[in-house]
């Protein structure tokens, strides 16, 4: 695995690994600031990349170069826990726009399958 696409690390697990964080800047010769966190977490922990954790699926989107994330509807993208590469600032904010309206969307559809619903006898 690599960090292109980011890590999701539980706070339990950060304690663990500073201690050895000293070490691993010494010992590891990456440059890339995820490959390097990567090789720690494996070469001292022995913990490696998941997809999954307690029935959670990650899921990571690749987007494509010049890719208007407004136009993107792919259940791959849909779906996505992360998407890379983000090479600028602006990128950021259209992606934000883009799942945020994306959960507004999903908020409105559940309101109005609540509205729609029997509404239970009051007594």
């Amino acid at each position: 695995c690599h960090g292109g696409f980011g890590y999701l690390l539980s706070r339990s697990l950060l304690l663990r690994l500073r201690p050895h964080l000293d070490g691993c800047r010494g010992d590891i010769l990456s440059a890339r600031p995820d490959e390097w966190l990567g090789r720690c977490l494996i070469d001292s922990l022995g913990v490696g990349c998941v997809s999954q954790h307690q029935g959670q699926q990650y899921r990571s989107f690749e987007l494509a170069k010049n890719r208007d994330p407004e136009k993107e509807g792919s259940l791959a993208f849909l779906s996505a826990f992360a998407v890379h590469p983000v090479s600028e600032g602006t990128l950021m904010y259209r992606l934000h726009k883009r799942f945020s309206a994306l959960e507004l969307e999903r908020a409105y559809s559940e309101i109005e399958q609540l509205q729609n619903c029997p509404k239970k006898a009051q007594g």
